[in-house]
């Protein structure tokens, strides 16, 4: 990232412990550079939408849950998002809760690396129609909405029928997504600078059944076929009601997510060890 901020905008979690007075802490900061900051608690949709008008930068306060919000907000105008973990699970953000303040100038400064990350392009079709579109960064899910019920899931890829699973639900996930749901599906983890789409079941009826990798330009249509209720989430947001006979296509998005990073490569590695404790003994 080059060239001078000459505004920031930042997305806060309320319930992020310490995000108010941190938020305030970095407005002063920047006005200090010279840099027009605004804030916005995240849940506030139209309000979000507006503190991100003609902004060079956004801070996410809070936790991964946060920055995924904050990635619907930034994808088409093509943003570039800090993330500062102050929650618990801290994977796609950049930074953590201590000496935030004397480690932003690296970040305000130009010093950073752009971090581009695959998006899905999400389309709810009923009757041939299409109904609701959505982007995500991490994952759509289409699952039952009922406790101890299997939906019937059609899977095909590029018009080719793959499968129909019978399970709590099936996954599309991105390499960045990989790390979330999908790996606690029994999914692989697939390094976020990949280009590939992950088909994974959710606790199928038939267990030899496990994740497909498909490639990015692949198109992966879900036919729900089932009577009982089914949902849709992107990343995790509100469930989306699905009518037995609906399908969901998920492809690759024309928007990217981009990710300030202070090193890349390293920053993968170090969080799989951190966050997700990979080979480490319990």
């Amino acid at each position: 990232m080059s060239g001078q901020l000459k505004a920031v905008s930042i997305l806060y979690s309320p319930g992020a412990p310490g995000a108010r007075e941190l938020c305030a802490s970095i407005v002063e900061m920047l006005g200090q550079r010279g840099v027009k900051a605004g804030s916005c608690e995240i849940d506030r949709h139209a309000e979000a939408l507006a503190c991100i008008g003609g902004t060079d930068l956004i801070i996410t306060l809070g936790g991964d849950g946060t920055l995924l919000r904050a990635a619907h907000f930034a994808a088409e105008p093509s943003i570039p998002i800090l993330g500062i973990n102050l929650g618990k699970l801290g994977f796609l953000c950049d930074m953590g809760p201590n000496k935030v303040l004397e480690q932003l100038p690296f970040y305000l400064d130009g010093k950073a690396q752009i971090e581009e990350r695959l998006m899905l392009l999400v389309i709810h079709k009923r009757n041939g129609r299409e109904i609701a579109t959505g982007h995500a960064l991490n994952d759509v899910v289409l699952g039952h909405a009922s406790i101890a019920s299997l939906v019937r899931v059609h899977a095909s890829i590029n018009g080719n029928l793959l499968t129909t699973f019978a399970a709590d639900g099936v996954i599309v996930a991105t390499p960045s997504g990989s790390t979330a749901y999908s790996f606690a599906a029994g999914g692989p983890i697939v390094h976020p600078a990949d280009q590939h789409l992950l088909l994974t079941p959710i606790s199928p009826h038939k267990p030899r059944f496990g994740s497909v990798v498909a490639p990015a330009n692949a198109v992966i249509t879900l036919e729900l076929d089932a009577a009982i209720p089914a949902v849709m989430s992107i990343d995790g947001a509100a469930e989306t009601p699905v009518e037995s006979g609906d399908v969901v296509e998920v492809r690759e998005s024309p928007h990217k997510t981009r990710l300030l990073r202070r090193d890349s490569e390293r920053y993968f590695f170090q969080a799989l060890r951190s966050t997700l404790k990979y080979g480490l003994e319990p």
